[in-house]
């Protein structure tokens, strides 16, 4: 199964859950690298499995965990992506499935020195990291997964059995499929896996 997390204000979950290739926000995303206000050409709505949208906060949150707990400088996008490794895992778990979470460190967190990690930036831009962090702290414990803003427009998740198709083509999967989803998903280096066996929370960062 291929997930893909997109930030707050990128155009890409709610472009791909509602169908339309078209949909634009009226604000840039604050994580650098992957939040785009428009969907792009580039995207390939008919290789994804499930779409996640992370906020801000949980991705900084998530990225300054990832920096404590290995100590890896890594940058907010590592953060989104983790936020959503840990939501999976969690879900495996309460499910009782086995199987790999792989996900990407992205890059180096030392050029965010002055934004992520830095208390006065967050501030100013109104995000509150500690009910985040309480989260994955907790979950990784060996606690219940708990969303903070479940309720949040930012929150939220779509399968592809749920997304509607038509506004992108009329085959839900492209003819080609398979060979899209097989270059998308190659093992790369520096990746972070769960175990094969029924995950444990500790073991996504261990």
């Amino acid at each position: 199964m291929l997930a893909v997390v997109d930030p707050e204000n990128s155009a890409f979950f709610p472009g791909w859950s509602s169908g339309s290739s078209e949909f634009t926000t009226s604000t840039p995303s604050r994580i650098e690298g992957i939040g785009r206000p428009r969907v792009e050409p580039s995207f390939l709505p008919g290789v994804i499995d499930r779409m996640m949208r992370v906020p801000d906060a949980a991705s900084v949150a998530a990225m300054r965990y990832v920096r404590q707990a290995t100590g890896r400088h890594v940058g907010g996008s590592t953060g989104t992506n983790m936020w959503g490794v840990l939501r999976l895992v969690a879900q495996m778990i309460e499910r009782r499935e086995t199987g790999s979470v792989v996900t990407l460190i992205c890059d180096g967190g030392e050029r965010y020195a002055d934004t992520y990690e830095s208390d006065e930036w967050l501030a100013a831009q109104g995000l509150d990291l500690a009910p985040y962090t309480a989260a994955i702290e907790k979950f990784l414990r060996g606690g219940a997964w708990n969303d903070p803003d479940w309720s949040s427009p930012w929150v939220g998740s779509v399968d592809a059995g749920q997304r509607w198709w038509g506004g992108w083509d009329s085959n839900p999967r492209p003819r080609d499929y398979e060979k899209a989803r097989h270059r998308l998903t190659q093992p790369l280096p520096a990746t972070l896996v769960a175990p094969t066996s029924a995950p444990r929370a500790l073991d996504v960062l261990s």
